[in-house]
């Protein structure tokens, strides 16, 4: 079984407040094995540079077959096999694509196909795309909406090297302790060194906010005028919950019967 990651970490065995380099396997519940023991800072720099060498040998360029459970993304089979049991994936749900390469695996994966997926389980973290890159598709992918409306969408992001400040140019009422609706603009750099404009619409409400990422201003604009609004998605029954701008959506106190 070929190691997947190396760490350093505290040996309670041998010599207390010693270090052992170690390496985890691939199927969790297998032993792991201690390569060596000494000071933590030798451990981890060794554990360091052989998880750099990893992730040159086994995972950049190389192509996988990708497994998409319910819940879960990895390139193993066997894997995949044990991941669709606790999932509950029905085998003719199980997405399986052949041909591909990860070029990210840090909060989340990028494929060679444009995808953006999860990260894989059981990989290593390693970053293949510019940390601008990879914030603006982190918050798309946190928000209740995440929409990339560009040509190529969320894979064309993914080749972004340089972002620009992002500046407002509308914006709705406030909303106390909510975001209010905004639009904004950046000007962006890819791979290839063109240029182009980007622009976002944005808002707060009571279960998170919404993030979209245009080519086109009127599209953004336009969601100005469809806000979800501080209400959030779910919406509150009035006759229970109050907005206050200070505090947001809270429960009216009534008295008990």
């Amino acid at each position: 079984m070929k190691p997947i990651h190396y760490s350093a970490l505290e040996n309670t065995d041998d010599k207390p407040h010693s270090y052992c380099f170690r390496s985890d396997v691939w199927k969790p519940g297998d032993a792991s094995t201690y390569e060596a023991i000494g000071p933590y800072a030798e451990m981890q720099a060794l554990a360091d540079k052989l998880n750099a060498e990893l992730i040159e040998r086994d995972w950049r360029g190389q192509t996988f077959t990708r497994y998409i459970t319910n819940w879960y993304v990895t390139v193993d089979a066997d894997e995949a096999n044990r991941l669709c049991e606790i999932d509950h994936t029905a085998p003719e749900r199980l997405r399986v694509t052949e041909g591909v390469q990860v070029i990210h695996n840090r909060g989340f994966a990028a494929w060679s196909d444009g995808k953006i997926t999860k990260t894989i389980s059981g990989a290593p973290n390693f970053y293949g795309i510019a940390p601008c890159a990879s914030k603006i598709i982190n918050d798309l992918r946190g928000s209740d909406t995440g929409e990339a409306n560009l040509p190529g969408g969320m894979g064309r992001l993914m080749q972004i090297v340089e972002i620009g400040e992002w500046k407002s140019l509308a914006k709705g009422g406030d909303r106390g302790v909510y975001a209010a609706a905004e639009v904004e603009w950046t000007e962006v750099v890819y791979t290839d060194e063109t240029r182009q404009t980007l622009y976002s619409y944005s808002e707060g409400y009571f279960e998170g906010y919404a993030f979209d990422v245009y080519a086109n201003l009127n599209e953004a604009m336009a969601r100005l005028g469809s806000q979800i609004g501080p209400q959030g998605l779910s919406g509150f029954n009035s006759e229970f919950f109050d907005y206050d701008p200070q505090l947001g959506y809270v429960k009216i106190e009534t008295e008990a019967l």
